[in-house]
């Protein structure tokens, strides 16, 4: 007897493309906003890791953030990253239930994010997200990350 698929066990109407688009797009918010400031994101390979420093150098310049917001964000950055590298070594998960934590790790930190910005940063940072994800699928089809 053949076992359920686990995609199907995460959402059965969720797509696979949409939970791996989903969680590149913590890590890769940062090569986004990069590329808005001209220097071009590899192609054909996964977008780099970067350091919660830079992370924060880009949110803060893209989004204005406050002293405040930078000191609030700057700890839910740095735990996302140790989270994502953690699982991403991980060779004891299956694929599956890595893409399922991913995208926990992805929802919680963007909460905790949004709760700390404004309505125009909120509305600022969704469009650098949808902008990563239009990035990603194009990627995708050309048979890069």
């Amino acid at each position: 007897m053949a076992r359920p698929s686990s995609v199907n066990r995460i959402h059965p109407s969720l797509p696979l493309n949409l939970i791996l688009t989903l969680a590149c797009t913590a890590l890769s918010v940062p090569a986004l906003a990069r590329d808005q400031e001209g220097v071009p994101a590899t192609q054909g390979q996964a977008l780099p890791e970067t350091s919660v420093d830079s992370v924060m150098a880009r949110l803060s310049a893209k989004l204005n953030l406050t002293s405040d917001q930078k000191a609030q964000i700057t700890p839910i950055v740095a735990t996302r990253q140790r989270q994502m590298a953690e699982l991403k070594a991980d060779t004891s998960m299956h694929r599956f239930s890595k893409m399922r934590k991913m995208k926990d790790i992805l929802q919680k930190s963007d909460q905790k994010i949004n709760a700390i910005l404004d309505d125009q940063q909120r509305k600022q940072y969704e469009q650098m997200e949808q902008q990563l994800r239009q990035e990603l699928k194009q990627r995708r089809q050309r048979g890069g990350a």
